[in-house]
């Protein structure tokens, strides 16, 4: 999922509801981003925290990836509507996570101290004929002052334990870091995807009014969850940019079975055509650089053979500048480089060229 400290970047990848380890999708809450070419004179760049696969790395000012010196629950948990995965802020300061085997609860970590902190008492564990209630990450605001929470009821559970939900504050929530308050937003009960939090405290989400999440509205609210509107553009996985301005996502190209990524801007709705693809992309979404000059997004492989395997490339604009074996998760640094996994492997690419800055293989990831 990971961040650059003065940015906020949700991390591109396959969203698969489920207990258990999964390659977080592109949902959740969160704002996804992708980079620019740098300019010959680009500032110094701070360090970056990043989330990519259920694990956690820092990206140093020469691009170097390591692993960041905490170990977080290994077992994880997504839905429509967020994620247990470790989530770190746009300002670098804080990693929220959940605990889908321990209390079920949201939990704040100082990236400076390594401190960790229970911020809800929504959780409940499972029981006989009960399954459990947990609390997911959804996103973080822009000035990494709130977080998205939803509470949600868990999946079915063993025969000897029940597939009743026990009764829980299910629903979504703000929790603001520097008071510890929490407030319930006044959205359904089956709560909402988040597409993007902009700077001005808008919320652009697909909103469920029952959980049965084909039936999904796309909605800005207002800061406080109300005054919904419904966007009128069918963007399919919309994402916002960093700024607020533009929302970015899938539409139907012209010809059978193509697509177009196309950006559209947040206030007027006006359409700006960005790439054509010959088929529709599968597990993916697109991503606009924090300068929304470019956009990544990847592409799945055409499947060949008895035994399916997935297959990725990742492309910034038309240029392909990576290739993968297996599934890609990932994320902007800035406007030069792009952090992913690949398998077990963590990397740190040029945007623009495709060449590896830094490598990390798997005797040194242990996760």
């Amino acid at each position: 999922m990971r961040q650059d400290l003065s940015s906020d970047q949700t991390p591109c990848s396959d969203k698969v509801p489920g207990r258990g380890f999964f390659i977080r999708g592109c949902m959740f809450l969160a704002v996804a981003v992708v980079l620019g070419l740098a300019s010959a004179c680009s500032p110094a760049r701070k360090p970056s925290i990043v989330a990519l696969s259920h694990r956690v790395f820092r990206v140093s000012s020469s691009g170097r990836i390591r692993p960041f010196p905490y170990t977080f629950p290994r077992a994880s948990e997504s839905s429509v509507q967020g994620s247990t995965e470790p989530l770190p802020s746009p300002d670098g300061r804080w990693i929220a996570f959940g605990d889908p085997t321990g209390d079920y609860d949201a939990h704040l970590l100082d990236v400076t101290t390594l401190r960790q902190h229970r911020i809800t008492w929504f959780g409940r564990a499972p029981r006989k004929g009960y399954t459990y209630a947990v609390v997911q990450i959804a996103g973080w605001s822009p000035d990494s002052r709130q977080l998205l929470l939803a509470v949600v009821p868990g999946y079915f559970m063993p025969s000897e334990q029940g597939d009743r939900h026990p009764q829980a504050s299910y629903g979504t929530y703000i929790y603001n870091v520097e008071n510890g308050t929490i407030r319930r937003l006044p959205v359904p009960a089956a709560g909402l995807d988040l597409v993007g939090w902009a700077p001005d405290g808008r919320i652009f989400a697909n909103v469920f009014a029952r959980p049965i999440w084909q039936d999904g509205r796309f909605m800005v609210l207002g800061p406080n969850g109300d005054d919904g509107k419904q966007v009128g553009v069918p963007l399919v996985q919309p994402r916002l940019s960093l700024d607020g301005r533009w929302l970015v996502g899938f539409v139907r190209g012209a010809g059978p079975g193509a697509a177009r990524i196309v950006k559209v801007d947040s206030a007027t709705m006006a359409t700006t055509p960005l790439v054509t693809l010959d088929s529709w992309p599968l597990n993916s979404c697109a991503t606009l650089s924090p300068d929304d000059r470019m956009v990544a997004y990847k592409l799945e492989k055409p499947h060949k053979g008895l035994y399916y395997s997935a297959k990725e490339d990742l492309f910034v604009g038309d240029r392909k500048i990576y290739a993968c074996a297996g599934r890609i998760d990932y994320v902007w640094v800035d406007n030069r480089e792009i952090a992913l996994t690949c398998q077990s492997e963590a990397l740190v690419v040029d945007s623009s060229s495709g060449k590896i800055v830094s490598l990390l293989k798997p005797s040194h990831n242990p996760r």
